[in-house]
């Protein structure tokens, strides 16, 4: 199954890379207005996608939750059967029987993930994301992001 995927940029990975670097360099409302856009784009492409839903229901359900410490912002994000909801207050909306990965972070460090100037492991041995949770679910969050990137790539390059 081919989602469709209409961006002006040269890759989908890029037009979504654009907006989430527009958001990491603004703040307050601003910056919640643009990853909500950003986060809410990503979760219809999964949606939309069979392959991607196969892909996260084939690692169970687990709960995301991105906390950016210069912002005070919360990200929640809940995988039940390959179905993503986003929430940015308290986990209250979904059991605690969920296991959950925490990341704490800056947007700074989050930049840099973006950017591709560093990995997400170097970023932890640097003490730059905290993380809290099984560390299985962390790997578990690594390889769905890369998959779900790989598939903006190869569609959007494909159309």
């Amino acid at each position: 199954m081919k989602a469709v995927i209409k961006f002006d940029s040269p890759s989908g990975e890029e037009q979504l890379t654009d907006l989430i670097l527009s958001a990491l360099d603004s703040t307050g409302d601003e910056f919640i207005k643009i990853m909500e856009m950003c986060i809410k784009r990503a979760i219809n492409i999964v949606h939309e996608s069979k392959e991607l839903q196969d892909e996260f229901q084939m690692y169970g359900d687990l709960v995301f939750h991105l906390y950016f410490k210069d912002e005070e912002y919360n990200i929640w994000i809940n995988n039940t059967q390959g179905k993503l909801e986003y929430c940015n207050s308290m986990l209250d909306r979904w059991s605690e029987d969920h296991p959950t990965v925490h990341y704490v972070l800056s947007k700074r460090s989050f930049k840099k993930l973006v950017r591709r100037e560093m990995t997400g492991a170097e970023a932890y041995m640097k003490g730059l994301i905290q993380i809290e949770g099984n560390l299985s679910n962390a790997i578990i969050t690594k390889n769905l992001i890369n998959a779900f990137f790989s598939y903006l790539n190869y569609f959007s390059r494909n159309e």
